[in-house]
């Protein structure tokens, strides 16, 4: 338990810098963030491996909001113990015709919770269970869309009832003890955006012909000056809650 004091007061320390840049060879000596500097991310929508996209989320928020850089801290920690599996079936992680890897996430964002407990319950023993929360529903807006963007239905267009709906569940299915949601719900817009601009500019996936993918034709699926803007959005709505 000493060792992982230690930790805390080190990690406390250098997320309250002006640029965030941890000591990996002391970080390795911690499972948990052993598996977090190796795990790769072979995925479209990343451009660094997962602690690169840590380090950058954590430095797109400035130093003034330190819990919210706690937060982008293990936002993600939970990838390593899922990647490639689904409803505990291991799932391909790689394109079958090109050997091109793909490695999925499912559900990383509930184990992110379970593995980031113990040190959040430890620096925020007041209200731990909104950081919790925040870190729970990281990618709760991801599947909102600007009405002009799209009319596709798998989509769900960003409106004041749209966002309450959704809000309004994540609370209820992960009760707080919270009076001030609307601050809530902005500080969770914030940890969207810090992991936005940590992913990738281009987001391309291979085109599909004839039900197969042709991984000599890509095509851009999303950006993330589209991701912000609808991020912004978002916002501006949550603002008039």
């Amino acid at each position: 338990m000493e060792d992982k004091i230690s930790l805390i007061e080190y990690l406390d320390e250098n997320l309250n810098k002006e640029n965030v840049d941890l000591d990996t060879q002391y970080l390795s000596h911690f499972p948990l963030f052993e598996k977090m500097i190796n795990q790769t991310q072979y995925n479209p929508h990343h451009c660094y491996n997962l602690w690169g996209h840590t380090l950058h989320s954590i430095n797109a928020i400035g130093k003034e909001r330190k819990d919210l850089r706690w937060v982008m801290l293990f936002h993600d920690a939970g990838k390593p113990y899922v990647v490639g599996q689904k409803q505990n079936k291991t799932v391909g992680l790689f394109y079958v015709s090109t050997g091109i890897p793909w490695q999925t996430f499912y559900n990383h964002a509930l184990k992110s919770v379970e593995v980031a407990r113990e040190y959040i319950e430890y620096v925020f023993p007041e209200d731990y269970d909104k950081y919790l929360y925040l870190i729970k529903n990281h990618d709760i807006f991801m599947n909102f869309r600007l009405k002009e963007e799209t009319s596709d239905k798998k989509y769900t267009w960003i409106n004041k009832k749209n966002l309450e709906d959704i809000l309004d569940k994540s609370i209820k299915e992960y009760p707080l003890n919270i009076e001030d949601t609307k601050q809530l719900f902005l500080d969770l817009v914030t940890v969207s955006k810090a992991d936005a601009l940590a992913q990738a500019d281009i987001v391309k996936i291979p085109v599909i012909k004839d039900n197969k993918q042709d991984f000599n034709e890509l095509t851009i699926i999303d950006t993330k000056e589209e991701r912000i803007k609808r991020l912004d959005e978002i916002e501006r709505v949550i603002e008039t809650f």
